[in-house]
């Protein structure tokens, strides 16, 4: 069996893959060999190994250097090329893609090898996409009406695929396992316990709408509080004008990206995500990892999913900022409370946890 991978990049879909490619090499008989296009060696995510990837798994690169999506679809002779000339005589039966590109190249690649194409859509399309969607629906339904099987990670994106998308292909969905890859309980910093620590982490770009935390956070300057904010990205700047403009910037911590994300998970006491659309976010499941009590925006997809609509964490309608402050301000102020959904986060990443029956489950729906 082969993996296709757009990069090994950090990000959710690149931890999901590696995690089955372990799990597989761990529990199945299946001979795995993963083919990443771009980014090569010298990606430090891969450098610094957090992901991990057996030895025993061949992992070969298509080019040493990342493109952009027009030059990588200009390139799409060659990158088949390339690739039938790494599996040749491989015995492939089946290929796995988990990015937009790798999941085009996937179905091309049907014509010469006849395998099953096993294709992955990782988030809510219709949302992540926006104005772009007018166009990307196109290159969607093409792509998973050639597939044989998808697999989402969410319903939510299941139905969307049928309904939005008019995909009439074999659709199996597979939620994410939550696997502590890279996280040591035993990090360097110490807790404050004078100060109610929030956090939230993502890449500060526009659809993870950090700015709407700081305008809540905001709300309750005048409290015991303080606010992290782990990642990085192209809003970074806009975030920290947005802080001192808000009369916040003492009280909030731009941390940067980190190696070890729970070292900060386990200094704080409330985790909060007014994300606008995802797929289904690890984040919150690293987050209940460290049983943290959880607040977020009710975005497709996953949330729902993880907190069963409401039951294991607070949910915020979207872009409703002062009902985001009001949770945040509740469980700032009422320790009983946080005890409570903290133990609820800590009782609910079981679910996700059972890397045996995960396993069980990607490999009878492949089969």
């Amino acid at each position: 069996m082969l993996f296709i991978l757009d990069t090994l990049a950090h990000g959710g879909s690149e931890k999901s893959a590696v995690v089955l490619a372990k799990l597989m090499n761990e529990y199945s008989s299946y001979k795995l060999s993963i083919i990443v296009i771009d980014g090569g060696k010298t990606n430090p995510r891969v450098v610094d190994n957090l992901y991990q990837i057996p030895p025993d798994i061949d992992v070969e690169y298509i080019y040493e250097t990342n493109f952009t999506p027009i030059k990588k679809l200009l390139l799409t002779p060659l990158t088949l090329y390339r690739i039938k000339r790494m599996i040749k005589g491989k015995n492939i039966n089946k290929i796995m893609s988990f990015h937009d590109y790798s999941n085009l190249l996937n179905v091309l690649l049907k014509k010469t090898f006849k395998h099953k194409a096993i294709t992955s859509e990782r988030r809510y399309s219709k949302d992540y996409f926006g104005k772009r969607n007018c166009y990307m629906k196109y290159f969607l339904r093409y792509v998973f009406n050639k597939a044989d099987l998808v697999i989402p990670n969410d319903i939510e994106i299941k139905e969307s695929l049928r309904n939005d998308y008019k995909i009439n292909s074999k659709i199996e969905v597979l939620n994410n396992l939550f696997s502590p890859i890279g996280f040591d309980k035993h990090g360097p910093l110490d807790k404050d316990n004078q100060v109610i620590t929030f956090i939230t982490v993502g890449r500060l770009s526009d659809e993870k709408n950090t700015q709407d935390t700081l305008y809540a956070f905001s709300k309750i300057k005048n409290k015991n509080v303080k606010l992290m904010i782990v990642g990085n990205g192209p809003n970074e700047k806009k975030l920290k004008d947005l802080s001192l403009s808000l009369k916040i910037n003492d009280k909030v911590q731009f941390v940067g990206a980190v190696k070890n994300i729970y070292n900060y998970l386990d200094v704080a006491d409330i985790f909060v995500f007014s994300s606008l659309n995802e797929g289904f976010p690890n984040v919150i499941l690293e987050a209940m990892y460290a049983e943290l009590p959880i607040i977020s925006y009710d975005f497709k997809a996953g949330i729902n999913s993880i907190l069963n609509g409401g039951e294991y964490g607070i949910l915020i309608e979207k872009n409703n900022i002062n009902n985001l402050s009001d949770a945040m301000l509740e469980l700032a102020e009422n320790e009983e409370l946080r005890n409570k959904y903290s133990k609820l986060s800590k009782e609910r990443i079981q679910k996700y946890s059972d890397s045996e029956k995960y396993i069980n489950e990607f490999l009878r729906i492949i089969n």
